[in-house]
């Protein structure tokens, strides 16, 4: 039998989700221990794929007129902030691996608008520069990656023991590092305030446009549905387990709960002017399609 990884606190008369504490480092005892991380799973699973339907709109329509690049500049860098967040805060692998992904979606959708965007003359740009904006944002994030890897803890790799076998560590254990916990905070934070401000210019946007052939309803509605299922976690949590300090909360949850649950409102804006704008494209596309 292969050593234990990791191991929960006693709980006199209840016992723990060996699975839940390796892969995801939650120590679950009771039935109400799994709602919060059910919904943040819920949560996950929304924001995996809220992006593929955009992505394939994209390539099927050679098209991005309709997304701000500045709504993607500003998603991508909270991304990238969240990914960067979990290695300096020592979260659990499958954690860091999400972030990275969310990342590598971002680069895809901020690369097709480089791809189909259009000159003044009405052709497509030079595809040349697209490989070098995509090298360099991959090179960004694997540096990133390999600036934070090395001042990880030399006691845990990929979810494996390395040191003091015989002791196997907390499931739920965080950094005791001071140095780790303040910058966490920090990126935490400034990433929260980048998706609560990242909407605003795809509003403005789309009220300028207001032509929304091409947009993806479906990524805006994944949002919604991850956002709220964030928002239910985090609330749960609190309910379930109590806030042991207000202090403390604030630094390590309230910033996600602005960059969550605090864009719902931008984000119900945004599927109303979608059904607002893009009854109206629907309509004008097939007046135009019946004049031939």
């Amino acid at each position: 039998m292969s050593p234990v990884s990791c191991v929960c606190p006693d709980r006199p008369g209840a016992s723990y989700s060996v699975f839940f504490g390796t892969v995801f480092g939650e120590c679950l005892y009771t039935a109400t221990d799994y709602i919060p991380v059910v919904a943040g799973m819920m949560s996950l699973v929304c924001w995996i794929f809220a992006l593929l339907p955009q992505l394939l709109a994209n390539y099927r329509n050679k098209q991005t007129e309709a997304l701000s690049p500045i709504f993607l500049a500003i998603w991508l860098a909270g991304d990238l902030c969240v990914f960067l967040g979990a290695l300096v805060v020592e979260s659990r692998a499958t954690m860091v691996i999400c972030g990275a992904y969310f990342c590598l979606n971002d680069i895809c959708i901020v690369s097709q608008k480089f791809i189909y965007r259009k000159r003044p003359d009405g052709a497509s740009a030079t595809k040349g520069k697209v490989p070098a904006a995509i090298a360099l944002a991959a090179c960004t994030l694997l540096l990133c990656g390999s600036m934070a890897i090395p001042v990880a803890p030399s006691a845990e790799l990929g979810g494996r023991t390395l040191l003091n076998v015989d002791s196997p560590r907390l499931c739920n254990a965080k950094t005791d590092n001071a140095t780790r916990i303040v910058l966490g905070s920090i990126i935490a934070w400034f990433s929260g305030l980048l998706y609560f401000c990242s909407r605003i210019p795809q509003i403005v946007h789309m009220i300028r446009m207001k032509n929304l052939d091409g947009l993806e309803v479906s990524m805006f509605s994944l949002a919604v549905a991850g956002n709220t299922f964030c928002g239910i976690q985090f609330i749960s949590d609190a309910a379930i387990n109590g806030i042991p300090s207000v202090s403390r909360w604030c630094a390590d949850t309230l910033p996600f709960i602005i960059g969550s649950s605090g864009t719902l409102v931008f984000d119900v804006i945004i599927l109303y002017l979608f059904a607002k704008h893009g009854r109206a494209t629907k309509v004008s596309k097939s007046d135009l399609e019946s004049q031939y």
